[in-house]
């Protein structure tokens, strides 16, 4: 809640006391979509490493024939291969841009969260203190 000595100020406006609360603004939650967005996209190489290690196991060893055969190389070497052994199967295979397969919805689940963290964070602030 806001008393009636508090001041709501525009996001132009700078506050001078501790209780004056700026409105979020654009520029805010823009920031923080970008983060967010930026962060997801720097650790999708990793995350897609790590999700073929952890599925390694339960993938199937064998391929129907209509798919590939290089398909068929990948999904048989991963079964027993380690990180840095997928990263370089994954590279030889599919191309650099494997590694950011399925990025997409990540990028905009986190953008969003994070531009909201944003807008958000000095009313979180003004409102605890």
């Amino acid at each position: 809640m806001v008393d009636s000595q508090s001041k709501i100020l525009t996001s132009t406006e700078s506050p001078e006391k501790s209780n004056e609360y700026s409105l979020p603004s654009i520029r805010d939650a823009l920031a923080g979509a970008s983060a967010g967005a930026l962060a997801k996209t720097v650790v999708a190489p990793v995350e897609r490493v790590k999700l073929l290690v952890q599925l390694g196991r339960s993938l199937p060893m064998e391929i129907p024939s209509e798919q590939s055969k290089k398909n068929r190389n990948i999904v048989v070497s991963i079964n027993s291969a380690r990180a840095w052994e997928i990263t370089k199967i994954v590279y030889r295979e599919e191309g650099l841009f494997a590694f950011w397969r399925g990025n997409t919805p990540n990028v905009i689940r986190q953008g969003g969260a994070a531009a909201l963290n944003f807008m958000l964070m000095d009313w979180y602030k003004f409102i605890i203190v």
